[in-house]
């Protein structure tokens, strides 16, 4: 490694560290926090001139960087300890990144008291937020800690691999591998032995070379990818209906086998070879029939259930191949992989299958809308997520009665995607949802408001001036202050300058809460209406008002206080 290239991450990593506890410790507005994430930022951004990408590879206790520890143990044990634990095992900075985005990645290392439930872990978080200039590598529970050192993954680096636990080749055991290959092996040869050739329609002579290729075949895997391919390969030249039928059974039962095995790779291309030969055959025939009957044994209740059991257990196989499966099966059984979103135990599977299906389903609502019915909440808030991604406009009249859904989930991500798929329409619900029964709503709903600018003010105003909102949670209180500032800049001033400079009669404690809230909404504002007032406000007999004004200062550009003064 060079010194140079290291000597040019090593504060990077650091910056990062002490952002992430800032970002744990404090308020957004905090001074601390300002000052922690802008050198974050400057760390960055000087790194990035000279190199594209920086990938940090996380540590039990620290970061490592192209093999080479970056920190003593000392300086963010915690951090990279937490990161490790929750399944992170990069993180990487791309050339591009904003200030905006950095604040969006710290904000996710925030108490988790103040996280969505059912949103806990960091990769889910990191998931759903779509970084454009942020990715990383997420293992979750894959990986064997106690796996020994040959069976590292090289591009990790054996050097510091003690570091690390993971094994991503963990395939499971091989013995038991060996021995089930060689059973089969045993059971196929056995067959051909006994002079069994009407099963396959080959000659004496062709029975005899097959033998010869079997005994040598020394890769039992292997020997079940070739033998699925003599099979299909024979099925193709097979003239006769009822062999064919018999054919198409065993290869069926191949099929569920290899589902068995979690050898989801395998099981795709014979799901796609026998729809490929299932669309050549006259429907309602003999042959076709048979089929239908093999390709749906793909996703039948068994094989479902397998499928489940092997993803859920973190089968290698089986992760790695779902995506394969899921472009090979026909768009009339795609069903059965919704079913298995709603059926799955482990957040890092869902996730994955939420991808693929977006994928999957390209464009196109319509394979995914008949699923918005389904009576889980959990399954119709995943479609929904779908839904949104996808883009499909003609999705939105089944978005539609869920924004009334009894699971508050469910409303927020039916708001989100009706946002994504119609705007223009989204905007009156947006409006309904400031008054929505649940404060998760109603927050999501002013921020995502907001973005109409100018437009939302009165909306935001209303709800801010009502008799009661000031009794509400200050968590909600502070949203409402913040879109309100984020919607109107200049225009919100006025309105945020009375609460904040308001006087206090009783409730002293609660009334500081309120102001020091107005104060931090008002450093969102932009330009130096406000400038003169906060610095006024930074002189307040509250602690917590000063600090949020002191923090809105500290957010206004040189140039605007220079233009106050």
């Amino acid at each position: 490694m060079d010194e140079q290239d290291l000597g040019a991450v090593v504060p990077s990593a650091l910056a990062l560290f002490v952002a992430i506890q800032a970002s744990r410790l404090y308020p957004s507005d905090n001074p601390v926090y300002l000052r922690a994430k802008a050198s974050f930022d400057d760390a960055l951004h000087t790194a990035l001139q000279t190199k594209r990408s920086i990938r940090f590879v996380v540590g039990k206790d620290t970061l490592f960087f192209g093999g080479e520890r970056l920190l003593d143990d000392e300086h963010g044990a915690a951090v990279a300890s937490e990161l490790h634990e929750d399944g992170v095992r990069e993180i990487a900075f791309h050339r591009g990144l904003t200030v905006e985005e950095s604040e969006k990645f710290l904000a996710v290392f925030r108490p988790r008291s103040s996280r969505d439930a059912g949103h806990e872990d960091i990769i889910t978080i990191l998931w759903e937020q779509r970084f454009s200039h942020i990715t990383y590598v997420a293992i979750d529970e894959l990986f064997d800690p106690d796996a020994d050192m040959e069976s590292v993954p090289l591009e990790f680096g054996r050097d510091f691999m003690g570091h690390i636990e993971s094994d991503v080749y963990a395939m499971g055991d091989i013995a038991d591998e060996a021995k089930a290959g060689a059973e089969q092996t045993a059971r196929i040869i056995a067959q051909i032995r006994d002079g069994d050739v009407d099963l396959f329609s080959v000659t004496e002579e062709e029975r005899s070379n097959l033998l010869q290729e079997l005994e040598a075949e020394s890769e039992p895997s292997r020997l079940r990818r070739d033998f699925s391919r003599i099979l299909v390969e024979i099925l193709l030249l097979e003239t006769d209906e009822a062999e064919f039928v018999h054919l198409v059974e065993i290869l069926s039962s191949v099929m569920v086998d290899r589902i068995g095995d979690g050898n989801l790779r395998e099981v795709a291309w014979l799901l796609s070879t026998l729809v490929k030969i299932q669309s050549g055959q006259q429907p309602g025939s003999v042959r076709r029939s048979a089929l239908d009957e093999a390709v749906q044994s793909a996703w039948n209740s068994e094989s479902s259930q397998a499928i489940r059991t092997q993803l859920d257990d973190g089968v290698f196989e089986a992760v790695d191949g779902i995506g394969s499966l899921l472009k090979s099966t026909p768009d009339s059984d795609l069903q059965h992989a919704f079913m298995l979103l709603g059926d799955l135990d482990r957040a890092s599977a869902r996730r994955r299958l939420v991808d693929l299906l977006v994928e999957r389903c390209g464009s196109s609502a319509r394979l995914i809308a008949p699923h918005l019915k389904d009576e889980r909440w959990y399954l119709v808030r995943n479609v929904l997520l779908i839904v949104g991604r996808i883009g499909d406009r003609r999705a939105v009249p089944a978005v539609l009665p869920l924004l009334v859904h009894e699971e508050m989930r469910v409303r927020r991500e039916a708001l989100h995607a009706l946002d994504l798929l119609d705007p223009n329409r989204s905007e009156s619900f947006l409006r309904e949802a400031l008054t929505d029964r649940e404060v998760r709503v109603r927050m999501f709903a002013a921020a995502h408001l907001a973005s109409r600018g100018e437009a939302a003010i009165p909306h935001l105003v209303k709800v801010i001036q009502a008799g009661d909102f000031e009794k509400r949670d200050i968590d909600e209180i502070g949203a409402f202050y913040e879109a309100l500032a984020d919607a109107g800049g200049a225009e919100a001033v006025p309105v945020l300058l009375r609460i904040a400079k308001k006087k206090n009669l009783l409730r002293i404690g609660r009334k500081d809460e309120i102001k020091a809230a107005a104060c931090r909404a008002l450093g969102r504002t932009g330009g130096s209406a406000a400038l003169k007032d906060l610095q006024s406000l930074s002189k307040d007999r509250c602690k917590s008002v000063r600090e949020a004004a002191e923090s809105s200062l500290a957010k206004l550009s040189t140039s605007d206080q220079k233009r106050a003064a």
